[in-house]
C-alpha cells in the first residue's frame, strides 16, 4: 500500500491456488478472485487479463 501497488497476485503452486487482491476506494487491499484447481482468475485492474488454472497448474 505505501508503495502504491494497487494489486498484487499470489500463486501456490502447493495448492493450485491463485488469488488477487486489490485496492479498494479506501485504500485497503481486499480479496478480489481465487479460485483453485480450475477456472479462471481475473485482474481487477487489468480486466483484459485472465489466467486459466487448469493450464497454469496441469501435470
Amino acid at each position: 500500500m505505501d508503495y502504491g501497488v494497487k494489486e498484487y497476485w499470489i500463486a501456490n503452486p502447493m495448492l493450485n491456488t491463485i488469488t488477487i487482491y486489490s485496492l479498494n476506494r479506501e485504500n485497503i487491499y481486499e480479496q478480489s478472485d481465487m479460485k483453485t484447481d480450475h477456472g479462471k482468475v481475473t485482474s481487477k485492474l487489468f480486466g483484459g487479463i485472465q489466467i486459466d488454472l487448469s493450464y497454469l497448474f496441469k501435470e
